[in-house]
């Protein structure tokens, strides 16, 4: 087992970052992120305004999915935000003097 350890930790992952597998596949978890953050974000805002152009505002009514659905994609894209400073922290270490 710890041969494997050091295969992985040696060769196949200098291996991504030299062929910049890593920093893609970052790029595409940050590009399907941002389009996951938008959509719920406009079609709460059209809600929104589709629920004051009817004068349709009850309170309470944004206790409905629209609040959960953004909440769930705010948390997807804090964990993605904190996967790429993990990945930027031992890309680039800060060195202490």
């Amino acid at each position: 087992m710890k041969s494997l350890l050091e295969f992985i930790k040696t060769e196949f992952y200098p291996l991504l970052i030299r062929e910049r597998i890593v920093p893609v596949v970052i790029g595409v978890l940050l590009a399907l992120a941002a389009y996951d953050l938008l959509s719920p974000i406009n079609f709460f805002a059209a809600r929104l305004y589709e629920y004051a152009a009817f004068g349709e505002i009850r309170p309470g009514f944004i206790l409905g999915g629209e609040l959960m659905q953004l909440a769930v994609v705010l948390l997807k894209g804090a964990i993605v935000v904190l996967l790429i400073a993990w990945y930027l922290k031992h890309k680039y270490p800060v060195e202490k003097d």
